[in-house]
């Protein structure tokens, strides 16, 4: 059990089980849901990819040296062998889809203004695959954070990296209207390492140097927190609207509220009151990310067989439509991943 007077906190299922039941938020940003609170509801899911991030940084960014050091050389290299081969898989899966419909893609590319969008700015060029720009900025923020690491003063840096990082966030994003920003012909700048990454992931690492406190902490205070996150979003992006300074709804200061009052929750719920069942949930979360939107965008052409009015019922569900179908070639390539890494383990 993690002790509520120690510093540390150990990976456990409670973390496990929240990015698995982050999925479905995370399946409802990329395809909505088409109910008549549909549109909140999608925006009030862009607090999934903060969590993320969050918990990357709060178990990766530790204050000993040695540990440190190893688990950003991990996370780099496990985070950009998946960033290049979902470049690669949804690159293919692109170029069949276009190849079928008869499109010259590849001339659509390669464009300076595309070609910086994709690299600088995290934006996929591409309908299918556009979720890439997670895994792509978490890839660049540890590579940035491991530069700044050489000397190993990173511990001191965190703090004021947060705060520049954060007006960054701020200004450059649903704040632009008001400085009325135009960079490049940008009115605004999307997530990527700088502009989303690296704030979060720097939250988490100063959340774990107070992390004894959250055991002190009333539970009631995470879910107030989640409940005034929302309350934050909402009045936000209605405030930017009536005033006319509205560019950007990617993020909100409401969204990190709830991000990190969900993270609390995961990081203090006793690992022995969780089910074995979340054992695997880390793995299964993972490809559920790298398959919902490619599940997605076939979903319709894999229920046609089923006649209209079925087609219609399911595809009125939205995200959690393509949740669930999701699941099961997550379920596939996951058993696959670990019959392997048994038999990597055996030999």
């Amino acid at each position: 059990m993690n002790n509520p007077m120690s510093n540390t906190i150990t990976y456990g299922f409670g973390v496990d089980r929240l990015k698995l039941l982050l999925m479905p938020l995370v399946c409802v940003l990329s395809f909505g849901i088409p109910w008549m609170v549909g549109g909140i509801v999608r925006d009030l899911c862009r607090s999934a990819p903060l969590a993320f991030y969050i918990l990357c940084g709060f178990f990766v960014l530790t204050e000993d040296e040695g540990e440190r050091h190893r688990k950003l050389h991990r996370a780099i290299r496990s985070t950009g062998i998946f960033f290049l081969v979902l470049t690669l898989f949804y690159l293919g899966l692109n170029a069949l889809i276009f190849s079928l419909q008869g499109v010259d893609w590849i001339g659509s590319i390669l464009t300076k203004r595309v070609l910086f969008n994709f690299v600088v700015l995290c934006i996929w060029p591409f309908q299918t695959g556009e979720c890439l720009w997670f895994i792509q900025s978490l890839f660049y923020a540890w590579v940035l954070l491991m530069l700044l690491d050489l000397r190993r003063h990173l511990p001191s840096l965190i703090l004021p990296l947060f705060l520049i990082t954060a007006l960054l966030m701020l200004f450059l994003g649903e704040f632009a209207g008001l400085i009325r920003l135009n960079f490049l012909g940008y009115t605004y700048i999307p997530a990527n390492a700088v502009t989303r990454a690296l704030p979060y992931l720097l939250l988490g690492a100063l959340l774990r140097r107070h992390s004894e406190r959250l055991f002190l902490t009333n539970p009631m205070v995470w879910g107030g927190l989640v409940a005034l996150g929302i309350v934050l979003a909402v009045s936000e992006t209605l405030l930017l609207s009536y005033t006319g300074k509205l560019v950007y709804t990617g993020h909100t200061i409401g969204y990190g509220v709830m991000a990190i009052a969900l993270c609390c929750i995961a990081l203090v719920h006793p690992e022995e009151e969780l089910g074995s069942m979340f054992r695997h949930a880390r793995c299964l979360s993972r490809w559920i990310y790298a398959f919902h939107q490619p599940v997605g965008f076939f979903l319709p052409l894999l229920l046609s067989p089923f006649g209209e009015k079925v087609s219609s019922v399911v595809l009125s569900f939205g995200g959690i439509a393509v949740f669930v179908c999701t699941l099961l070639p997550a379920v596939l390539v996951g058993v696959c991943e670990y019959g392997f890494r048994r038999v990597v383990d055996i030999l």
